[in-house]
C-alpha cells in the first residue's frame, strides 16, 4: 500500500523529515495510490490501484472529482468479463457470457458458445461482377463463367473453416479454401457453369 494524505511538501521541513515527506508522495504516485480503500484527499484524474478487489482493479478520479471510473474492465476469468457493465463508479463485478449477450442485445438461448464469421458477401456475379455487402472481403475476381475467387481483407489464421455458398436460382459449390481467398462456382440445374445475380458467401472458423 502506497496513499498519503497530502499531495504537497509540508511547509518548513528540512533534512531528514523533507526527505521522508518526498519519499511519501514519490511512492503514492509510483505505485498509482495502490490500497484497498480508496486514497484521500482527491482530485481529478488521480489514478487509484484498488487491491480491495482480486485481480486488482485501476481507476481514476473523474472530471468533477465526485467518482472513481474503471479503467480497466476487460480481465478476462474463467468465462466472465470483469468490470462494470453499468457504467457507475459502483464496485466491479462478473459478467457472465449470457448477461454480456443480453447487454448486447443478442437473442440467442442456451449456454452453447457463438462463433461469428470470419468473413462473408453478398455479391452481383453477373456482367462486372461487384459487391453489394460484405465483411472481411476486399474484393472479388471473375476468373471464368460461374466461377469466382472471393478475397478477403484480413487473411484467416488456416484454411480449416466451415463454409456456406448459396446462389437464388441456381446451385452453388465451394472450390477451394486458402487463408486468402474463397473459390466458388455457380451452376445451373442442368449443371452447366453459369452466371447468377445474387450470390452469397460465408467463412465459419
Amino acid at each position: 500500500m502506497a496513499q498519503t494524505a497530502s499531495q504537497s511538501l509540508a511547509v518548513a521541513l528540512s533534512g531528514l523529515a523533507f526527505r521522508n515527506n518526498l519519499n511519501t508522495i514519490l511512492a503514492a504516485l509510483f505505485s498509482g495510490s495502490s490500497g484497498a480503500s480508496a486514497p484521500s484527499p482527491t482530485v481529478q484524474g488521480q489514478p487509484w490501484l484498488d487491491t480491495g478487489v482480486s485481480p486488482p482493479v485501476l481507476r481514476v478520479r473523474n472530471t468533477a472529482n465526485t467518482a472513481w471510473l474503471v479503467v480497466n474492465p476487460e480481465t478476462i476469468v474463467a468465462n466472465t468479463l470483469r468490470g462494470n457493465p453499468t457504467g457507475s463508479a459502483a464496485a466491479v463485478q462478473d459478467v457472465s457470457m449470457t448477461q454480456l449477450l443480453a447487454m448486447l442485445n443478442i437473442g440467442v438461448s442456451g449456454a452453447a458458445p457463438l462463433y461469428p464469421a470470419r468473413a462473408w458477401v453478398n455479391f452481383n456475379g453477373t456482367g462486372t461482377i461487384a459487391i453489394r455487402a460484405s465483411g472481411n472481403v476486399s474484393s472479388l475476381t471473375d476468373n471464368a463463367v460461374g466461377d469466382y475467387n472471393v478475397n478477403f481483407t484480413t487473411a484467416l489464421a488456416d484454411a480449416n473453416g466451415a463454409l456456406f455458398t448459396s446462389a437464388i436460382g441456381a446451385l452453388s459449390v465451394p472450390l477451394a479454401l486458402t487463408t486468402a481467398a474463397l473459390r466458388i462456382n455457380t451452376f445451373s440445374n442442368a449443371f452447366v457453369n453459369t452466371d447468377y445475380a445474387q450470390i452469397h458467401a460465408v467463412v465459419f472458423r
